[in-house]
């Protein structure tokens, strides 16, 4: 591609991003339970612009994953994986730097099918991390755990489970010293 071919490519913010990010990379937010696939040329600035900006308003954004693909490799590989995730998606608002969008690149769905998608990109990526492990805080609150879970819950936008729905839950680790009382 000559230079004038490729500085026409690179006025929309898509294309640009195509020959510009060389790296791919995998956002969790623990409150939301969401996955957000995205690329990038400078991962410590994104996640910096994750927590800052908020999407869903929630600002808890974290690295499950990153690696250094090169560019055009990193753009082809979003989009595969996107396709494959394409029944999970979910959209959440945010501000960007020209008003309200939709982030369009989050996933609600298992680690494990993000994984499977990842793989077939040529790509392995673990099943857990440190990301992962998070419930909201690391701390055990002093008020009745289920209200306190339903609270963050209905602070991010989620309905409220039942004791029942949280004993079963894949995504709540209940603390020994949690208090159930009124």
């Amino acid at each position: 591609m000559d230079r004038n071919s490729l500085e026409e490519a690179l006025k929309t913010p898509f294309r640009n991003n195509k020959y510009r990010c060389d790296h791919i990379y995998i956002a969790y937010s623990p409150a939301l339970h969401i996955f957000k696939i995205g690329i990038t040329s400078n991962p410590k600035a994104r996640l910096s612009q994750l927590k800052t900006t908020g999407i869903g308003e929630v600002k808890d954004w974290e690295y499950h994953f990153v690696r250094k693909v090169g560019t055009i490799t990193a753009h082809t590989q979003e989009v595969e994986v996107s396709r494959q995730l394409y029944n999970h998606n979910v959209q959440l608002n945010y501000l960007n730097c020209t008003g309200a969008d939709y982030s369009r690149e989050l996933y609600r769905c298992d680690i494990k099918i993000i994984k499977a998608a990842f793989k077939s990109v040529g790509l392995t990526i673990p099943v857990t991390s440190p990301a992962l492990r998070k419930r909201f805080v690391a701390t055990v609150p002093k008020m009745n755990f289920l209200q306190w879970v339903n609270l963050n819950r209905e602070n991010v936008g989620l309905s409220a489970i039942t004791m029942e729905e949280l004993q079963n839950s894949r995504f709540y680790a209940i603390p020994e010293d949690a208090n159930f009382g009124a």
